[in-house]
């Protein structure tokens, strides 16, 4: 999703949420944004013993193949970290 995002916005890539009519998810917006906070929901909801984490993908690099700079791999980590930030959407410890 992030590569798809607008300035890694996870707001800016739509996702039906409140299209699926769970009360739950009612008020949730329908953008990735809101798919996140939704899983959280859910979990919260139906099965609060679970923990949840955000899997880190890096699109259009692979620094496991590639051997990129130190500068490129910072570079990277902080748009991740952006887009992660953009969903709103903790997943508490």
């Amino acid at each position: 999703m992030q590569k798809r995002a607008i300035a890694d916005a996870a707001a800016s890539v739509p996702a039906k949420v409140a299209a699926t009519r769970l009360p739950e998810l009612a008020g949730l917006p329908d953008t990735v944004s809101g798919f996140a906070r939704a899983v959280v929901a859910l979990r919260d909801a139906h099965a609060p013993n679970v923990r949840l984490a955000y899997h880190l993908s890096v699109w259009g690099t692979d620094i496991a193949y590639s051997d990129p700079s130190d500068v490129t791999v910072d570079a990277l980590a902080v748009r991740a970290a952006a887009f992660l930030d953009s969903l709103h959407a903790p997943f508490p410890v």
